[in-house]
């Protein structure tokens, strides 16, 4: 191994020899390469006991000083390397001594710190539009229940410098509160009332899906990461710290980061990404997501160690907790990817595939609205779908036989195949239908080609007890969130269409519109939540919702999503502390 990378690199430093005392010697190559192996057998010992991934000598110039020894020396002395290369290969051997997560995380401590950073080099400035003047909203209300949490938050960010107290300010944007499960909150900022409007576009072309997955298709090993707050780790200007400030119950704050919310940046996150990773081998990132791999493990564990010295060098952390290493399968960008095969996930077909068969003709009547709607996708549709229509003739009596079983996976299998599904494609439109029905909720992410949609992927869910007893608006909010939470590795940081049947939902998650004061908690807390997404929300009348509405009444039994779960418990808690 050591002979492999030093062939083609120097070896050592000047600094890390220790010269003869006898200047005469000193002159002297031969003795000089004497001491040189002798550094190295003490270099060697040194790290021994240490699973260092790529130091010493698989690095290259580890120690920043000029090399002294390199290959027309090596030659010209005639030294076997070959005897270095034994002494070495047992201890810098990557696969050989990396187990997991807890023995990466201590080989690059600073990397997965989880803490914010500050990418050096880089600095962020937001542009105006002409003529655009300054726009300041006041504070929204902070939920007694959450209080303690956001100012423990607030009081975070500003000792980490990330946000300056300021005590005068011509911007002002109202901070979001959003309560995760865990028990902690996310704190966000509603740009898009004010700021977005008044800021010119920024373009950057976002990594191409297919193209970061066909680069994964030879590799067998990957280790996928995930970024630790990934926007705040990007110093703004002066300027852009003044627009981007906002307002809370605790006073003004100046943003000195990047901002989640602000619309361009997305598009400045993945320019700088793309420069901090474009040279490191087979990397590939989708904006806070980075997947390393390898065809062997020692090939990806290497690729591993430029990646993470190169995160340690630009100060940018890693949540740990969402890193996987040396994994033969993972799931990127609603794919299942292993070595030469990669496959859209389950997951995204789940809510059609695991559809119960129709008890009654109702039941039956949607599920077929939700074919029909799809039809034009489906070869044959009208004889695949015969024998279900039969059941509905008047003076037939509902029996489900074998031949309606086989019909009813058979449309199944069409309506999540790849004729009906595509893969999907950040530079086409996207739509989010959601529906829901007092047994569940619904969502379908499409893309709009031609005038026409096509599904990426599906998702449903059943109410819980608890949720049974809301009312129907807030069951068609609780929808809406509870789809845009599902498919949010497709929805955050780009413009989508937001689709429902209920239209006073129209007017309260307007992308342009204030809160209302008077609505409820529960909707005043998902609208906070969707105030981070760049999306304008149109209505749909109910019939022309079929696709959705079959999947809201025949959901999926399974685990509630983080985000509604805590945002509904939250309300609670606020109003039983009020009752008390």
């Amino acid at each position: 191994m050591f002979l492999r990378q030093c062939q083609t690199r120097n070896i050592l430093d000047g600094a890390s020899i220790r010269r003869p005392p006898d200047p005469k010697t000193d002159t002297s190559i031969k003795l000089q390469y004497t001491y040189f192996i002798a550094q190295l057998t003490e270099l060697r010992d040194r790290y021994s006991n240490k699973s260092h991934l790529g130091l010493g000598c698989t690095s290259t110039n580890l120690w920043g000083f000029a090399a002294i020894l390199g290959r027309a020396w090596i030659r010209r002395l005639d030294i076997d390397l070959r005897k270095i290369d034994n002494g070495c290969s047992n201890i810098h051997s990557p696969s050989s001594t990396i187990n997991s997560i807890d023995d990466i995380s201590a080989l690059y401590p600073q990397a997965f710190e989880q803490k914010i950073g500050c990418v050096p080099g880089f600095e962020i400035s937001l542009q105006l539009r002409e003529n655009a003047k300054p726009v300041y909203h006041r504070e929204r209300e902070v939920p007694y229940a959450l209080m303690d949490r956001v100012e423990k938050e607030l009081q975070d960010l500003e000792t980490a410098g990330i946000i300056s107290k300021v005590a005068n300010s011509d911007w002002g944007s109202p901070l979001v509160v959003i309560p995760k499960a865990d028990g902690s909150v996310r704190l966000c900022v509603d740009y898009k009332i004010g700021v977005n409007e008044r800021l010119v576009s920024a373009h950057y072309p976002i990594p191409k899906i297919d193209q970061i997955l066909n680069s994964l298709r030879k590799s067998k090993y990957f280790c996928r990461m995930d970024l630790y707050k990934a926007y705040l780790h990007i110093k703004c200007d002066d300027q852009s710290s003044k627009i981007q400030t906002i307002t809370t119950h605790k006073g003004t704050y100046r943003m000195n980061r990047l901002s989640f919310g602000i619309k361009t940046a997305p598009a400045e996150f993945n320019r700088i990404m793309d420069q901090i990773l474009r040279e490191m081998p087979k990397c590939e990132y989708y904006f806070d997501d980075i997947v390393v791999h390898g065809e062997t493990k020692e090939e990806c564990a290497e690729n591993l160690d430029d990646c993470l010295r190169q995160l340690q060098k630009f100060d940018l952390h890693l949540n740990q907790r969402k890193c996987v290493f040396f994994k033969e399968q993972i799931d990127f960008l609603g794919h299942v990817v292993k070595y030469n095969a990669i496959s859209k996930s389950p997951k995204k077909v789940a809510a059609i595939m695991e559809m119960p068969r129709p008890s009654n003709i109702e039941a039956l009547r949607r599920f077929l609205g939700m074919v029909t709607y799809y039809s034009r996708f489906i070869k044959n549709a009208s004889t695949l779908t015969a024998p279900l229509r039969n059941l509905l003739k008047n003076n037939t009596r509902f029996e489900w036989t074998a031949k309606h079983e086989a019909a009813f996976i058979r449309l199944k299998q069409e309506v999540a195949s790849d004729t009906v599904l595509m893969p999907f494609d950040p530079q086409l439109p996207v739509q989010l239908a959601c529906d829901a029905s007092p047994h569940g909720v619904a969502g379908i992410l499409s893309h709009i080609v031609n005038g026409e949609e096509r599904p990426i992927a599906f998702a449903s869910r059943s109410l819980t007890p608890a949720e049974q007893g809301y009312s129907q608006l807030d069951w068609e909010a609780l929808a809406i969130i509870f789809a845009v939470d599902h498919f949010y590795q497709y929805l955050f940081a780009r413009p989508f269409s937001l689709v429902t049947d209920n239209k006073p939902l129209v007017r309260i998650f307007h992308e342009n519109a204030k809160i209302p004061k008077m609505t409820s908690a529960r909707l005043q807390r998902y609208a906070a939540f969707l105030s981070g997404f760049n999306y304008t929300v149109n209505f749909r009348k109910g019939e022309e919702n079929s696709n959705v509405d079959c999947l809201s009444r025949a959901p999926l039994k399974g685990p509630v999503n983080q985000t509604d779960s805590a945002i509904n418990k939250d309300v609670v808690t606020a109003v039983w502390s009020r009752a008390n």
